[in-house]
């Protein structure tokens, strides 16, 4: 029976001003839920949470500062009761997600992402937003933190936490082995980090 890899989304968590700072959480408690195949299923809030447990950073309200690297999200996942590790290489992550583990996937949301992709309401109010007042916004893009899966039914899944995990985004999007590897070479093509794309992708997995 095919599994649907479950949004967690940081709009529920959305402060004054319009500051959205928590997609590296909440996409911590999609790839967590969905190794534990859901038997243990947090929530954004639960990421954020771990994340201050794991940091000792606490996200103040309606200023941008929680933002995370990806050594941040490896140890919030353990928080969670999870393995986490940095991928070896692109035949790691593919290996790793086959046999049912969770991905980080660490992008410049949404350069060099593939040709109709299908993006968030949130993010296609964004860019329609700066298109008309200064397109260096849309050029530049933003740092973000996504999540995929793999099921044997489905394949690929990509979740942004940008979607609002209700109605027709609460899962992820169906994309194909290539395009996730595109997505994950965002930052490269970005410039704004030069490694390959499994430089961009940490691995999470449920404890033995």
């Amino acid at each position: 029976m095919a599994t649907h890899f479950r949004v967690k989304s940081q709009l529920d968590h959305e402060e004054k001003g319009g500051i959205l700072d928590d997609c590296g959480p909440s996409s911590v408690a999609a790839a967590v839920s969905w190794a534990f195949k859901y038997t243990k299923d947090f929530s954004a809030a639960d990421g954020i949470a771990a994340k201050e447990k794991a940091t000792g950073h606490k996200d103040k309200q309606g200023v941008s500062d929680n933002g995370s690297s990806l050594g941040d999200l490896i140890k919030s996942a353990r928080v969670l009761g999870a393995e986490a590790r940095f991928a070896k290489s692109w035949e790691d992550v593919v290996k790793s997600a086959k046999a049912g583990a969770g991905l980080i996937v660490w992008v410049q949301q949404p350069i060099g992402y593939p040709a109709g992709l299908q993006v968030s309401s949130w993010h296609s109010k964004w860019a329609a937003y700066w298109s008309k007042k200064d397109n260096s916004h849309i050029k530049a893009g933003y740092g973000h933190m996504t999540a995929a899966a793999y099921d044997p039914e489905l394949g690929w899944q990509w979740a942004c936490p940008t979607r609002s995990g209700k109605g027709k985004e609460q899962f992820g999007v169906i994309v194909s082995e290539a395009q996730l590897q595109q997505i994950a070479d965002s930052k490269r093509v970005s410039k704004q980090h030069m490694g390959k794309p499994h430089e961009h992708v940490i691995i999470i997995t449920a404890k033995k």
